[in-house]
């Protein structure tokens, strides 16, 4: 059975296997337990491995540039703090004033929360909507009475100088 298989091409180990394993970078054939690269100690390891950190790095940087990974411009949140300009993917509301914030400003205590704001509900807004028409005619009823009343004043004068003629 000398013929079938392969004897493993690591130094150490040259052991006699039916199933070898053959290196995609340096080509040999190896037994079950120095199949990687890393255990039979591939002459080619290295410049593999620097040549995969360079095409992760710039993947990377890639993906750094590019407005995709950015919650900015893909509809994130912004922070209501004054002055934070971050946005986050999630919506982080405080339960206090209902205001969206950044991770470093979520907690009360942090965006120096002063508590709920009164809510106007349809009624209320409605009541005060009511009252300032309300308001502006009765201010347009008073200014008409005004000008009724000058405008009488006026016909009453031109009367008495037309008789006088």
């Amino acid at each position: 059975f000398a013929d079938i298989g392969a004897h493993c091409h690591y130094d150490l180990c040259r052991q006699q296997t039916y199933l070898p394993f053959q290196c995609e970078s340096c080509a040999h054939k190896f037994c079950k337990h120095h199949r990687t690269q890393e255990s039979h100690e591939c002459i080619h390891l290295e410049k593999e491995l620097k040549k995969q950190n360079e095409i992760e790095k710039a993947k990377i940087s890639k993906n750094k540039k590019s407005k995709i990974n950015n919650p900015k411009h893909n509809g994130g949140y912004k922070c209501n703090y004054k002055k934070c300009k971050k946005y986050e993917w999630i919506n982080i509301e405080c339960n206090k004033c209902s205001k969206s914030f950044c991770l470093n400003h979520r907690s009360p205590d942090d965006h120096k929360c002063k508590g709920p704001k009164p809510k106007m509900d349809q009624n209320t807004k409605l009541r005060e909507q009511r009252q300032a028409f309300l308001n502006g005619l009765s201010l347009s009823q008073s200014c008409s009475k005004e000008v009724a009343s000058a405008a009488n004043t006026a016909k009453q004068f031109n009367e008495k100088s037309i008789m006088v003629q």
